[in-house]
């Protein structure tokens, strides 16, 4: 069965012949009633089958309709045999049915929300089986009647975001906020999935510096050992020290603070969260050993979560040590910023590299250097010597190790990334030792919280949102559309281009609107292209040069392969209609409307056209009403179809 909202269906049959497949088509008709209608199935190389879609509006059919259908096929003997699906008198049938399947929302209910982080954003999953075509919330405040809503915004494929549209004079510390999801999908049902299915979510604002999640994998002695290095483990210092030293110092700070082991993490609530601190301690063997939930880590981060990794051996862990040995290079690239392993560092300090940087001075002044032990002078596991990204822009490195009066200046201890290098907007720090074996561990506490207090209060935004993009061909040409929801600093998009075989490549430019925070609207029209398979994604520029790269939307050029004259749309009609032609060859065409009598009306079309599919509106405003008819003749091809004007 099918539904009238997804129409046309398509019609695929595979025909097989001892002498070879002339043609083949299908011949339908609507109820048992309904007149006997055409259309030609294209062969398909790639599938080695026929295809084609139905060519009746859905105006024409209702809910409840049955569509009868069969398949007729013509070889290329002379005597033109024919053969049919399901049979030469019988069809095959389905019916119109209406959408019962509801969208479906997954989205995590927000925790209590911090009032220096206001506005709260809302971000769901939402699918369906025809289409998702809003997604809004409503809610109230401190259990009033449900006075607001916003919408959310398309981000990805099935990915939604909005944020509360009440600025901090409409909340304050101790109100309650209660809301829920409401998603309606496509269809003419218009059919609405509420989340919570019954009640609504809840939160509290909350007087708080931020909002962390620390996550532990120092929780077995066994995880200390290393099978790859001679030396001493830490067996003596306490499991999970050092996650237990960045919860009580956060806790007494004012943060609200969560904490969970790697093994039991829960990657569907890290949107929850301001920043994410995994914590390694003077584990050796294998930190954060779950391929799954670092990509989560990952793409947490991508999205503008904050993270802060520790640990005296992740730099060994994730080292590149060769082409071939690269343990998770998206984890190391955009979570941990480090380009490779230089050693485990037995003597020295940890010394501030850039002493004025706000992690020394924000809100606590430290002084280095700083001790940080090892176990015995022959362990490992407290320090990791490691060097940072090289190139890549918003890469800092704010302390590294020193040993007396000898500075290793290309080596880093303390690596903060900054997004897009904007340094107001900083997203990953990395310790590269265990912050436990700090020997003062009142200056390890100020460390953590002035490393905090950067990440919770950078405010990470993306300087282009981009809610929608999409492509669409028509005959050689295809059209570029797409939407953003703000701006900032936006010099324009490079849009570019590649087919199959080749590699993606500028095709043009459109300027962009600098900073708004308002819909914009943009196009872009790539013309004279043949036939085949093409991907298109757009390259924004900052006015700074900073660029970024849309998802990858891919498109097909095809021109027709048969004649075809399409019945106008509406019909009947007061007082235009539209008219839908195809010519798959260049060639003089002629489209002309006449009376019931024969006489000529009106010429629509008469040039030479190139192959292609076209449509032209036919303004009848100063006829009379009645039946007319229009021919269209292109070459050997003449067709001529019926239309009913009614005023």
């Amino acid at each position: 069965n099918q539904y009238r909202e997804t129409w046309p269906a398509e019609v695929s049959a595979v025909v097989t012949d001892n002498i070879g497949v002339d043609s083949v088509w299908v011949v339908y008709k609507v109820n048992t009633a309904g007149s006997l209608n055409y259309f030609g199935l294209i062969y398909n190389s790639d599938n080695e089958d026929f295809s084609g879609s139905f060519n009746i509006d859905t105006s024409l059919i209702a809910v409840g309709d049955t569509m009868y259908y069969r398949i007729v096929a013509r070889d290329e003997a002379a005597a033109q045999n024919l053969g049919y699906f399901p049979g030469a008198s019988t069809f095959s049938s389905f019916i119109f049915v209406n959408d019962t399947e509801f969208p479906i929302v997954s989205h995590v209910p927000l925790r209590d929300q911090a009032i220096i982080k206001w506005p709260a954003v809302i971000r769901a999953d939402v699918t369906d089986n025809l289409g998702v075509e809003s997604v809004f919330c409503e809610y109230s405040v401190n259990n009033g009647a449900i006075t607001g809503f916003f919408p959310l915004a398309l981000q990805s494929s099935n990915t939604w975001l909005g944020s509360f549209n009440l600025d901090t004079t409409q909340v304050h510390v101790g109100d309650s906020v209660a809301y829920r999801l409401l998603a309606t999908d496509i269809s003419t049902a218009q059919n609405i999935t509420y989340a919570p299915t019954s009640g609504f979510n809840g939160f509290n604002i909350i007087s708080a510096k931020g909002i962390v999640l620390v996550v532990n994998d120092d929780v077995t002695l066994e995880g200390r050992v290393s099978i790859d290095k001679s030396g001493a483990p830490d067996l003596t210092t306490p499991l999970g020290e050092s996650a237990s030293l960045f919860i009580s110092t956060l806790t007494t700070g004012g943060y609200v603070v969560d904490s969970t082991t790697w093994a039991s993490m829960d990657t569907t609530v890290l949107e929850s969260y301001d920043v994410v601190i995994l914590a390694a301690g003077t584990k050796t063997a294998a930190q954060f050993d779950n391929a799954a939930k670092r990509l989560a880590i990952v793409r947490y981060t991508l999205r503008g979560g904050k993270t802060l990794v520790e640990g005296g051996e992740v730099g060994y862990i994730y080292r590149r040590s060769s082409a071939t040995s690269d343990k998770d290079p998206n984890f190391r690239r955009n979570v941990l910023h480090d380009s490779s392993w230089v050693s485990d560092y037995t003597n020295g300090d940890l010394m501030p590299i850039l002493p004025g940087h706000t992690i020394f001075n924000q809100p606590n002044a430290i002084v280095g250097p700083f001790d940080v032990q090892n176990y015995s002078g022959s362990s490992y596991a407290a320090r990791d010597v490691v060097r940072i990204m090289p190139g890549q822009p918003g890469v800092v490195k704010a302390a590294g190790w020193i040993n007396g009066s000898v500075n290793y200046a290309d080596t880093a201890g303390i690596i903060i990334y900054y997004q897009n290098g904007d340094t107001t907007a900083a997203r990953n720090a990395f310790f590269t030792f265990a912050i436990s074996q700090f020997t003062d561990q009142v200056i390890a506490g100020k460390l953590i919280e002035n490393v905090a207090d950067l990440l919770s209060n950078s405010f990470l935004y993306i300087p282009v949102e981009l809610v929608a993009l999409n492509a669409t061909s028509n005959n050689e040409s295809v059209t570029l559309n797409w939407i953003t929801a703000t701006e900032v600093n936006n010099s324009g998009f490079v849009v570019e281009r590649k087919n199959k075989e080749g590699a993606f490549g500028k095709i043009g430019f459109v300027k962009g609107n600098g900073t708004t925070s308002e819909y914009s609207t943009y196009s872009f029209i790539d013309s004279k292209l043949s036939e085949g398979n093409y991907s298109y994604r757009l390259k924004q520029i900052d006015l700074d040069g900073t660029i970024s790269y849309s998802d990858v939307v891919d498109v097909t050029v095809e021109l027709p392969r048969v004649f075809a004259l399409e019945q106008n749309y509406p019909n009947p009609f007061n007082p235009a209609t539209s008219i839908k032609y195809s010519i798959p060859a260049d060639g003089f065409v002629n489209l002309t409307v006449y009376n019931m009598l024969g006489e000529k009306v009106t010429n629509l079309i008469n040039q030479n056209m190139k192959a292609g599919r076209y449509e032209i509106k036919f303004d009848a405003s100063k006829y009379a009403s009645g039946i007319y008819f229009y021919r269209l003749e292109s070459g050997q091809f003449i067709s001529v179809k019926k239309m009913m004007l009614l005023k």
